[in-house]
């Protein structure tokens, strides 16, 4: 979703579906894959909140190394890190050969922004702010 940009790209490419920008709702959209791919490129993406909301919704994550969201996923439990293009390819080509490495590596993601945004740990964060 918000990805048109790449429609001359891939117009011919068959089973991708580019949606506009906003076309539906984060939570919709995120519930129709099997896994998450991000990639950063000369911007790095300083929190990833979209990476975070795909790991909440029990999502795999194959993400680019650099980036914030990169210290909350734990290679190859709650998520996938990756340097290069082909590493990213291994990953995403695993992840599409076996369903229940999506489902267990899908359930630990959530797992894991539960206990990142759990009460306790906002309070310590409020707690060290106010410090």
């Amino acid at each position: 979703m918000g990805g048109t940009v790449l429609a001359p790209s891939l117009s011919t490419t068959p089973a991708i579906e580019l949606l506009p920008t906003l076309s539906q709702s984060a939570s919709v959209f995120l519930r129709s894959l099997d896994c998450f791919f991000y990639r950063t490129g000369r911007i790095v993406e300083a929190g990833g909140r979209v990476v975070i909301e795909a790991m909440a919704s029990a999502l795999p994550v194959v993400c680019h190394r650099v980036g914030g969201y990169a210290e909350w996923i734990e290679h190859g439990e709650s998520g996938f890190l990756f340097e290069t293009d082909e590493e990213a390819f291994q990953i995403l080509t695993r992840l599409k050969s076996d369903p229940d490495l999506r489902r267990t590596v899908g359930a630990a993601a959530r797992t894991r922004v539960e206990t990142i945004f759990s009460a306790r740990n906002q309070q310590r964060l409020i707690d060290y702010y106010l410090r």
